[in-house]
């Protein structure tokens, strides 16, 4: 299927993403997105007249377009460079496969290295609550239990407070791995 990919051969659908067109084939597009099957059947596209996509790079939607016609998900140095581009790409078109991949990407990039701090904990919550991103909203909040005293002296925190549903889900983790290590009398947080 990748070789159709790569063939301009009976494409019939042409998109626009910052200037450069894309096109490909309806039928897997259909077959493999929601978002796209949509687009898809709003009328006639060409070279000269294409379907416009937003908010998306051109190489993030050649990612989406390789994964949908075989399954092929970006490297790790691809997902490192485009990985919150594509999760969001993908959660616009509806390419579930691809952004799970996206965000398990993003939770070992957040292991590695210092993507969540203190200071930024609170919105990658808000972040990956928004975008239904269960693991990487997992790791936030671990994080966020792990420094909560540091992380309730910042500027994210206050705007987190707009958020009541969440503050409510973040202070009840807070309190419950609290009453845990109580339990066990051991300190599991790193700010005590």
């Amino acid at each position: 299927m990748l070789k159709l990919l790569d063939s301009e051969e009976d494409k019939d659908v042409f998109f626009n993403v910052e200037g450069q067109i894309i096109s490909a084939h309806k039928l897997i597009l259909k077959a493999n997105s929601s978002v796209l099957a949509t687009l898809c059947s709003g009328g006639s596209s060409s070279k000269d007249s294409p379907i416009h996509i937003k908010d998306t790079k051109p190489d993030v939607f050649r990612h989406i377009l390789d994964f949908l016609y075989g399954g092929n998900t970006p490297g790790d140095a691809h997902m490192l460079k485009y990985g919150i581009e594509i999760l969001n790409a993908c959660d616009r078109c509806d390419v579930v496969s691809l952004k799970m991949a996206a965000e398990a990407a993003l939770v070992r990039s957040c292991r590695k290295g210092d993507t969540i701090n203190v200071d930024n904990v609170a919105e990658w919550i808000q972040y990956a609550d928004s975008k239904t991103c269960p693991l990487l909203k997992e790791y936030a909040l671990s994080y966020f239990v792990a420094w909560y005293k540091d992380v309730l002296k910042t500027e994210s925190y206050g705007k987190f407070k707009q958020c009541p549903r969440l503050m409510e889900e973040v202070m009840t983790t807070v309190y419950n791995t609290l009453s845990k290590a109580e339990q066990h009398g051991t300190s599991k947080l790193s700010s005590e």
